[in-house]
Parts: C-alpha cells; sequence; structure tokens
C-alpha cells in the first residue's frame, strides 16, 4: 500500500499517461542496446569464424531476452501480481453468492430494466435518440474514483495514492478485443477512447478498481457497478445500470432464449437505442486477432487461480443479487 501511495505521488502528476513514457524509454533501451551490441561486436569478436560470432551473438540475444522478461515478470509480481493471492472480496464482505435459476434471473432483469430506465430518464435533455455526449476523461477520471474509493471505504479497504485512469486513442485496445487495461509496470488504469459514451464511465471504474489491488474481474465489475450507483451524476448512475444490464440479460439468453427474447422485447425505446448505438460502436473496431486475446488471457486467469477464466466477468450477477440480499436482511433500502 505504500507503494501505490507513493507511485502515485511521483508520477500521478503527468499530463500524460506515464504508458507513453514507459514505451519511449523501452525502445530508447532497446536503440542503446542494439548500438552498444555492435560496438562489441566490431571491438571483441570481428576476429572470430562466422559461425562463432553467429552462435555468440544468438546467445547474447536470448540472454538479453530472457533476463528482460525476468525483469517484467518480477516487476508485474512485486508490483500487482501478488494480489491473486488475496481473500476474496465476497469472503472479506461476508457476501455468499448462490447458483441462480431462470427465476431469479428474470427477477433480477425486470428489476434493472426499469432502475436503468428510471435514471435515464433523470439525464438532462435526454430524449428517445441514443445518448451520444462525450464525456472529459479529465472530469470523468476524478468523479468516477472520489465513488470507486467511497464504496472500497464502506468495506474497510485502504485506498491509499491517487490511482489515474487515462484514455486511449480511439481503436488502441479494441481493435485487440479489449475495452480498457490496467498495467501494473505504469501503475495506471486505461480506456479505449473509441468506446461508446455510456460504456466509459463502468470501464474506467473497473480498471480503477484493479489499481486498488483487485484481481477478479467480476470483483472489479461488481466494484465498478457499485461505484456508478453511487454517483450522483445520473450519466455515471445510467452507464452502471446498462452495462449490469447487459450482464443480466447474457446470463437470461444462457438460460432461455425465448424468455430473454420476450423480456427484452418490453425495454424502453430510448434503452432499446442506446444498446444499438453501442453495438454499432463496437463494431468500427473489429478484433484483429480473431479471438486470439480472448482465449489467451482466459489461460491466463486460469493460471492464476481464477477458474471460470472468461466468465468470471459474469459473476457480477451473483455479486450483486448477494449484496442486495444481504442490505435488505439489514434493512437497507435497495
Amino acid at each position: 500500500m505504500v507503494g501505490r501511495a507513493s507511485w502515485d505521488a511521483v508520477f500521478g502528476w503527468s499530463p500524460v499517461p506515464i504508458l507513453y513514457i514507459f514505451v519511449a524509454s523501452l525502445l530508447l533501451l532497446l536503440l542503446f542496446w542494439l548500438v552498444s551490441s555492435l560496438f562489441r561486436k566490431r571491438n571483441t569478436v570481428t576476429q572470430l569464424p562466422f559461425y562463432k560470432r553467429f552462435f555468440i551473438g544468438t546467445a547474447n540475444i536470448f540472454v538479453s531476452l530472457l533476463a528482460g522478461l525476468s525483469l517484467f515478470l518480477g516487476l508485474f509480481l512485486v508490483q500487482w501480481g501478488y494480489n491473486y493471492c488475496r481473500p476474496s472480496l465476497e469472503t472479506e464482505i461476508n457476501l455468499h453468492p448462490d447458483t441462480l435459476n431462470l427465476a431469479e434471473i428474470q427477477k433480477e432483469a425486470t428489476r434493472i430494466t426499469a432502475s436503468a430506465a428510471a435514471t435515464r430518464r433523470k439525464i438532462v435533455n435526454i430524449t428517445d435518440r441514443p445518448y451520444q455526449k462525450q464525456p472529459l476523461i479529465t472530469e470523468l477520471e476524478p468523479k468516477i474514483r472520489a465513488c470507486l474509493t467511497a464504496v472500497l471505504a464502506d468495506f474497510k479497504y485502504p485506498t491509499p495514492g491517487r490511482v489515474r485512469g487515462r484514455e486511449l486513442p480511439a481503436g488502441t485496445l479494441l481493435s485487440f478485443n479489449t475495452a480498457g487495461v490496467y498495467l501494473p509496470w505504469v501503475g495506471e488504469g486505461h480506456i479505449d477512447g473509441g468506446l461508446h459514451p455510456l460504456q466509459k464511465p463502468f470501464t474506467l471504474a473497473h480498471e480503477l478498481a484493479h489499481g486498488y489491488g483487485f484481481t477478479d474481474e467480476g470483483t472489479c465489475n461488481f466494484l465498478a457497478y457499485l461505484a456508478c450507483l453511487r454517483c450522483s451524476d445520473p450519466y455515471v448512475r445510467y452507464s452502471g445500470e446498462l452495462t449490469y444490464w447487459r450482464y443480466v440479460f447474457s446470463a437470461l439468453r444462457q438460460e432461455s432464449r425465448s424468455v430473454y427474447l420476450l423480456t427484452r422485447a418490453r425495454i424502453p425505446s430510448g434503452m432499446h437505442n442506446d444498446l444499438a448505438a453501442i453495438k454499432d460502436a463496437m463494431a468500427r473496431y473489429p478484433d484483429r486477432l480473431k479471438g486470439l486475446q480472448a482465449s489467451a488471457y482466459d489461460g491466463y486467469l486460469k493460471s492464476q487461480g481464477i477458474q471460470t477464466g472468461m466468465g468470471s466477468y459474469d459473476y457480477i450477477v451473483q455479486l450483486t443479487i448477494a449484496w442486495r440480499k444481504k442490505r435488505q436482511a439489514l434493512g437497507y433500502p435497495n
């Protein structure tokens, strides 16, 4: 935690993503290494036969790459990776998520549809046309961070430092089937600038949750949803509810396609148009890796002990329902 605060104190002031500085530094180091390697070769091995020079050069490259990968792995573990070993959020806050049946999912689908529709109506000058106003990341970031840290404080989690959230040029991440990413080596969360405006608050909150040490994707989704609900801005709240709506209806579709189609047909036209606009925005950035990124990340998550892999994102529905049941039992309004 001290490391988190120290890192943000040193680098959090940067007006540009630290990622840019990090990549530029790597390129400069690579250039320096190439130049110095050529210089050493010219002065030490030029008299050797070609096959020996080739062997030495290849060995040097292999050793250098191995050393670089070892350094990256070590930094990853020290800066963030060991968080995979921490107790789960549901254990720490005493939640007991259960497997959901069709009736429970359908009930939650009805509830979140009504709640999202009501929140949407509170947005200033909203009509049935799709929401299109782009947020400024400089205004959105502190708002989302404040809401997220308030949620974590409620759960008695420390929130040292000031985790930064950055917006990258449109297509930087989406072209690789990724909406956002947290990079431990730079200590910042990133979202793609090509996301639809209604995706940005939730995605940013998700990546900032990673920055505060949470590794499970479902947990970060859950925290992002609560952070959006905590915000007084109806646009941010609607972003959280609409994203959660998509997870609930995905679960409903898996349980019963007929019930899904019947329930989805009842959503208000404004929400329907927003969902269509989000789909159109995503279609502008087809996956260049043709599913390879999803397969690789699924394997990575499973290797870190998250047995459901990419399916962990969907765990938000079970966590949210368990959280609402606990609040009801304690007499809190939902």
